[in-house]
């Protein structure tokens, strides 16, 4: 039996999100429903964990594939932010949340607001 990922409201907010950004199609093979949103540096990073620049939306067979293989998943989220863009988010993925603060209010309220505009196209 595998283990759980706890997941706060705020997480699944966030999940919605990316997922409703990408039109509900996996963003790496562009066929298949997208039903998990990956993170590029893993969760336990929280300067970047509600960062929309270090997520998107994947199947499941597409999730499991990226995790199992980090070259690729390093080469497809270089590509897609291009280079600068990619070394600021590691940047911002190894600092503390003292060095980068969060703010989890502003987060769900910029959330809510991306969401209901995807819902008025």
């Amino acid at each position: 039996m595998g283990w759980k990922v706890k997941r706060n409201p705020l997480d699944i907010l966030m999940s919605t999100y990316i997922r409703a950004k990408a039109e509900g199609v996996c963003e790496w093979c562009g066929q298949r429903p997208c039903r998990d949103a990956h993170h590029f540096k893993g969760r336990i990073r929280m300067t970047v964990r509600f960062d929309e620049e270090n997520m998107v939306a994947l199947c499941g067979y597409c999730h499991r594939y990226l995790h199992n293989n980090p070259d690729v998943n390093t080469d497809f989220f270089r590509k897609r932010l291009g280079n600068e863009r990619y070394e600021n988010l590691v940047m911002r993925a190894n600092m503390t949340t003292k060095e980068y603060p969060i703010d989890k209010e502003k987060i769900k309220d910029d959330l809510n607001r991306k969401i209901k505009l995807l819902n008025e196209v």
